[in-house]
């Protein structure tokens, strides 16, 4: 055990000279996503596809749901054979509809991926970028650090740089 707890102190104490000459920085990727202008506008218009995309499910759910109310009203005057039948082709329109439903709401949040990622890559880009200037070696991200000194962030700067080259 005594072993283990040198071995373990080398180890800091060596980890801690490399660190030492390394310049590292600090990103908070999350807010710089968050509060990126691309994201806010991608955010708004995700919302409006959205909005476009239930309103046109609940047209389209409407004459289903009719459908399913007639039919349950007819149901007396039908013969078992007849309301099976038509049950039976009520449910096939209902699958049809999720699906439809549901390919649409994919559809959506694959494009609100694609604006995440054009984002993120954006993001990356210019932190290799302001990495290499400011001669950085190691840019790490804030989310896990227990403390790094506001000097080292470079959240603010990226921030910037992203909103000025996706502003489109």
């Amino acid at each position: 055990m005594r072993i283990f707890a040198l071995a373990l102190v080398g180890s800091l104490l060596i980890a801690g000279s490399v660190v030492a000459q390394n310049r590292i920085a600090v990103l908070d990727v999350v807010e710089v996503m968050n509060a990126s202008e691309a994201n806010k506008k991608a955010g708004k218009e995700m919302v409006k596809k959205r909005d476009a995309i239930q309103s046109k499910v609940d047209k389209m759910k409407e004459p289903l749901l009719e459908k399913e109310r007639r039919l349950g009203e007819r149901r007396s005057m039908m013969t078992q054979e007849q309301f099976l039948e038509e049950q039976s082709d009520l449910r096939k329109e209902i699958n049809s509809f999720k699906f439809e439903a549901q390919e649409m709401q994919a559809g959506l949040q694959t494009e609100a991926l694609k604006h995440r990622k054009e984002i993120a890559d954006a993001m990356s880009d210019i932190v290799a970028e302001i990495a290499k200037e400011k001669k950085f070696d190691v840019v790490l991200p804030r989310h896990g650090l227990l403390y790094a000194v506001d000097t080292v962030n470079i959240s603010q700067e990226v921030l910037k740089r992203l909103n000025k080259r996706l502003a489109k």
